[in-house]
C-alpha cells in the first residue's frame, strides 16, 4: 500500500489517499510528489492515480511493451519510477 500524498506532506491513511504499488515503485517514489522534467527543466508533479486519467498521460506501446509519456506528468512519473526498465517491459509483454 502506498500513500499518494505521503504522510510527511500531510497525507492521511484514508482510502482516497492510498493506492496499490509494487515494492519497487513504492521504494522509488518514497516521499516524493514531484520531479524535474528533463525535457522542460521544470519541476512537475507526478501522476496521481486517484484523480488523474491514465490515458491522458501515458500510452502503452503494444509492440515494444514500453510506456510512452504523453505529458510532462507522464515523463516525470516514468522516469521517477523507472517504468521502462527492461524487467518491467518484459513483464508487460508476458
Amino acid at each position: 500500500m502506498d500513500h499518494i500524498l505521503p504522510v510527511i506532506h500531510g497525507g492521511g491513511d484514508e482510502l482516497s489517499n492510498l493506492a496499490l504499488a509494487c515494492r519497487a515503485c513504492n521504494l522509488r517514489k518514497s516521499d516524493r510528489t514531484e520531479a524535474m522534467d528533463e525535457e522542460t527543466g521544470q519541476v512537475v508533479r507526478t501522476f496521481r492515480s486517484r484523480t488523474d486519467r491514465w490515458v491522458e498521460h501515458f500510452h502503452f506501446d503494444h509492440e515494444t511493451g514500453a510506456l510512452v509519456p504523453l505529458t510532462a506528468i507522464g515523463r516525470v512519473t516514468i522516469a521517477m519510477l523507472d517504468l521502462n526498465h527492461p524487467r518491467q517491459i518484459v513483464a508487460r509483454l508476458i
